[in-house]
């Protein structure tokens, strides 16, 4: 009995493949598929192959015909707005469907009980550093959940901290279908409704294939300019727009009186996106209407009211009662991965207890899913409590207009005070515990029975920074903070991967102090003790957006964690650090920032 490959060739694939080498090739090709049991099918075009696995992965691969042959490169693309049109109806089809298997004979009623209506979607561009675009998709979030939209997320786009070609999709981090359960705001990412190449090349270059004819191959992107983001084709500095092959084209709309420079999140949620303006249109009629039936649901949508979009939400203006909604609405759902957790325990038990990182676990997709191959997998001694600092500097004294760095920046001896502070009060903490402690077991105790008093260990200062000043650095090296480093640690033979390197090249030690300020300047040195610098090696195995990231997490886990006032990394780690693991957080500001 012969087992065919499941493949399905069309009829230019051989007239494609002259040569010996493209033979070859193909010969090479279908003995892969016999051999390959996780294969489901191999779609051909002239341009593509698409093999499907039985996991339901799919992967793209482009012919080289692909890359002289842009308008039929540009169909089999094919345009995103078709796409969500597609899932448009098909979600108002299986509702309809839904509606008629009911016992109800009134199917319109099922319709308006469940409070269906077709639908929509709300994009924007993704500006600015990664955490400023995280706060971009809290704005968009907010108002796609206001508006009644599907909110389709772009991914995570490079940006001047973060040199790459190609963004990566936030599901990769965070947790989209916990968010979408916890929030009952809908999200699509992008990579669900545009297949594009990805063989980027370092740098902020196009690849060497799209050079010089690149928007042959892009669609047209339209989209609300907003703080005239986007005007006249100007103030468009983000990389999400090459990666999926999108032209940027500006709407304007006669009900926007600010003609794109509006600033004001009511605004562009009441008129922008249709609120106010709905009932002067037909469509805007059909969309507000109270009681649709399911002819309704099944009658497509016009483009301008299927898909929206904001150049730049990060730019509107919050009122007193909105703002906290982006924290009570989206901030708080929008929670990390399990398998962003897992890897973060890993690090912190290489940081904190000498364990060794297994190279291959960080790899692993399935960290933190699979209960055999976990993280948390016992025996495990318990990770200890810590402090952590986020130590911002470099281009964030551009936030301080008219400031010099000293007065714009903490500075760290300023840091070193607040963490003998700290220390104090978890001490404080801890003899209050022992005390309590100490009284139960005494009860039921003679004196010759007393156990040992345990010891008091301050807790570890673990530091993430960008400075690269010798002279700032060496002050946290006389503090003993640990300073955490993505770059590569020192070569090893086995398969592992982090490196604990001490700064004086003695013994491998890890110890903090209380000394404070005096600490960091050098006046007390009977208080002071050498840095640690955990090299992790984290950016080279696993890539340019992961130290950022893992980077915020650590800064959540602190049981005490300082930020800067003026740093948008900070402020969102402060919050999450409090709001969801109640951790005391405090953000400090240089001597001449105003409150």
């Amino acid at each position: 009995m012969t087992n065919d490959p499941p493949t399905s060739h069309d009829s230019n694939h051989s007239n494609d493949n002259n040569n010996n080498n493209n033979k070859d090739s193909e010969l090479s090709l279908k003995i892969d598929l016999f051999t390959d049991p996780m294969i489901h099918s191999v779609t051909e075009t002239a341009l593509t192959q698409t093999i499907q696995y039985s996991d339901g992965r799919s992967v793209k691969t482009y012919k080289p015909r692909f890359w002289n042959e842009p308008e039929q490169a540009k169909k089999e693309l094919g345009s995103f707005l078709d796409t969500l049109a597609k899932r448009s109806q098909a979600r108002a089809e299986a509702r309809v469907l839904e509606a008629l298997s009911s016992s109800s004979t009134m199917k319109d009623e099922v319709v308006v009980s469940k409070g269906w209506h077709q639908e929509r979607f709300l994009g924007f561009l993704p500006l600015g550093g990664g955490n400023n675009q995280f706060a971009n998709v809290q704005k968009a979030a907010l108002l796609a959940k206001r508006t009644g939209r599907t909110l389709v997320l772009p991914p995570i786009s490079p940006n001047t901290h973060i040199r790459a070609w190609d963004g990566r999709p936030y599901s990769e981090f965070y947790d989209i279908p916990g968010f979408i359960r916890n929030s009952g705001i809908d999200v699509v990412e992008w990579k669900e409704i545009k297949t594009v190449p990805s063989d980027g090349i370092d740098g902020y270059t196009l690849p060497d294939r799209f050079k010089g004819h690149w928007v042959d191959y892009a669609e047209e992107f339209p989209c609300q300019v907003v703080h005239d983001i986007g005007k006249n084709n100007k103030n468009l500095y983000d990389r999400f727009r090459n990666q999926y092959l999108l032209k940027f084209v500006a709407v304007n709309i006669p009900e926007d009186e600010t003609h794109g420079s509006a600033s004001d999140f009511s605004y562009a949620e009441n008129v922008l996106l249709g609120k106010s303006r709905s009932s002067s249109s037909t469509s805007g009629q059909q969309q507000q209407k109270e009681n649709p039936s399911t002819t309704d649901l099944l009658t497509p949508l016009p483009r301008d009211e299927l898909w929206q979009c904001l150049s730049s939400p990060y730019f509107l203006v919050m009122d007193d009662e909105s703002g906290p909604r982006l924290w009570s609405d989206v901030g708080k759902h929008l929670r990390f991965n399990a398998r962003m957790d897992a890897m973060t325990e890993l690090l912190l038990r290489h940081i904190l207890l000498g364990k060794p990182l297994d190279s291959q676990k960080l790899l692993d997709p399935d960290l933190g899913t699979k209960e055999t191959d976990s993280a948390l997998s016992s025996p495990q001694p318990p990770l200890p409590e810590f402090m952590i600092v986020h130590l911002r500097r470099g281009d964030i004294v551009t936030k301080c207009k008219g400031l010099s760095e000293d007065k714009c920046l903490v500075q760290i001896e300023e840091i070193a005070v607040q963490v003998a502070e700290f220390q104090k009060q978890h001490k404080a903490a801890w003899e209050k515990r022992q005390q309590q402690q100490q009284k139960k077991k005494n009860k039921n105790k003679t004196r010759q029975d007393q156990d040992p008093q345990e010891m008091y260990k301050p807790l570890p200062v673990l530091v993430t920074t960008n400075e690269k000043r010798e002279s700032e650095l060496a002050k946290l090296d006389r503090l003993g903070w640990i300073r955490v480093d993505h770059g590569d640690p020192e070569p090893r033979e086995t398969e592992q991967v982090g490196d604990r390197v001490q700064e004086d090249d003695e013994e491998e030690v890890v110890t903090t102090t209380t000394g404070g300020a005096a600490a960091a300047t050098g006046e007390n040195e009977g208080e002071s003790s050498t840095s640690t610098r955990i090299r992790l090696g984290t950016e080279s195995l696993l890539g340019p957006y992961y130290p950022s990231i893992l980077d915020g997490i650590l800064l959540t886990k602190g049981k005490f964690m300082i930020g800067m006032v003026n740093s948008r990394m900070s402020q969102l780690a402060a919050t999450r650090g409090h709001e969801w693991y109640g951790h005391k957080t405090l953000l400090m500001k240089g001597k001449g920032v105003e409150a």
